[in-house]
């Protein structure tokens, strides 16, 4: 009864208030756009457009434009006039870090299923991170950088493939499905791992991904080692620490500095994870650990290909209100393809007090260690 009479749906920067089973509709972008429609039909729209430098506000009663459509073909026509005329298909990376690094693998298999030519293919994103992570086992992708405001991109562009003046401009991941995703998680609607999700969103085969292989650019590793200099980083007795994540919530700087000490105690020198490092220099440094603990993250799941035991913490999703246990159902890091699960140790925080986590982690971190010098110290034929 209550939802005919009204339904209020919130989504990032995304407000939408429908009454009477969608009678009239009130709408609200980030401050950006604002609508109320009758019927379907448009009765007013208010929109600030900030774009090349410019503001351009409007107010319309009965706007004759769809605002959406105008702002969309406003972004193509820039972005197409800004990439080479044999460009025929533009995949716009949209979401975030760790939906990223999951369409990375099985960017071959899309390819393949949309019939797409990687020689006449540009992508793009508004993220330097997502340029980094598809180039880092695509090394030989055609990339542009966008320089075209990304909100407008997430409030004109809702399908996941446009057709403009002979271009195809695909949208990854839609919006409709990343919506109906974490809505349903919400509300505690059965979903599957995020990894096999987008396989079934784009019809793939997940048993039939192939290895992903990894390309750092010539000289990672001597610019990488600059940068870390200054902390006198022990490189052959290190932990790599990930302390921060955009989705979850994150551990307090307590936990950390305490785990830092008990970790230095055993004779580890810690290192933090740092904006001074770029993907690839980041990467390479996290290879050189004998293990990696942070919260679950995008950043994190990229580690996964490094074989460096993993010791991944799960909380409350941040935006979405998802409990730290449907969290570590929906992604664990042992259920993504090509990773070695038994290097991977995960904690629910919720299961525990930050004292006693940051003391399971080391228990579990000394017994690793021992294991792995115990079968180091084996012949080669007898390496368990």
């Amino acid at each position: 009864m209550f939802s005919f009479l009204f339904t209020y749906k919130k989504f990032r920067k995304e407000r939408v208030l429908t009454v009477l089973g969608g009678v009239f509709s009130f709408y609200l972008y980030k401050n950006l756009v604002w609508y109320i429609k009758f019927a379907g039909i448009t009765l007013f729209c208010w929109s600030v457009l900030n774009y090349k430098n410019t503001k351009e506000t409007t107010f319309s009663i009965f706007p004759v434009k769809d605002f959406k459509k105008y702002v969309r073909e406003l972004l193509f026509e820039e972005f197409i006039f800004q990439i080479d005329s044999q460009i025929e298909n533009i995949i716009f990376l949209r979401s975030g870090a760790g939906d990223t690094y999951n369409f990375s693998i099985i960017l071959d298999a899309y390819m393949q299923k949309k019939n797409i030519n990687l020689t006449n293919t540009c992508f793009s994103s508004g993220r330097i991170l997502n340029k980094k992570i598809i180039l880092l086992s695509n090394p030989n992708i055609k990339y542009k950088n966008i320089l075209l405001p990304v909100d407008l991109f997430l409030f004109s562009c809702e399908k996941e493939q446009y057709r403009y003046k002979g271009k195809n401009i695909h949208f990854v991941l839609p919006k409709d499905f990343v919506y109906k995703f974490f809505e349903d998680l919400k509300n505690n609607v059965k979903r599957n791992h995020i990894f096999t999700e987008i396989c079934n969103l784009y019809s793939v085969d997940k048993t039939k991904i192939k290895s992903t292989q990894v390309y750092l650019p010539d000289g990672t590793k001597d610019r990488a080692i600059s940068k870390i200099k200054k902390y006198n980083l022990n490189l052959d007795k290190f932990v790599y620490l990930i302390p921060d994540s955009l989705s979850s919530i994150c551990m307090s700087e307590n936990f950390w500095k305490n785990l830092e000490k008990q970790l230095k105690f055993l004779g580890y020198d810690v290192f933090y994870n740092t904006k001074e490092l770029d993907l690839f220099e980041a990467y390479y440094i996290a290879t050189q650990s004998k293990a990696i603990i942070g919260m679950t993250s995008g950043f994190l799941e990229i580690m996964l290909q490094t074989g460096v035991p993993i010791y991944c913490i799960f909380t409350k999703l941040l935006l979405h209100n998802v409990p730290a246990q449907k969290n570590a159902e929906i992604y664990t890091k042992k259920l993504f393809p090509n990773v070695k699960s038994t290097v991977i140790q995960e904690y629910i925080a919720d299961e525990y007090s930050e004292d006693d986590l940051c003391k399971r982690i080391v228990e579990d971190f000394v017994t690793k260690m021992e294991v792995l010098d115990y079968e180091n110290s084996l012949p080669d034929s007898c390496t368990v």
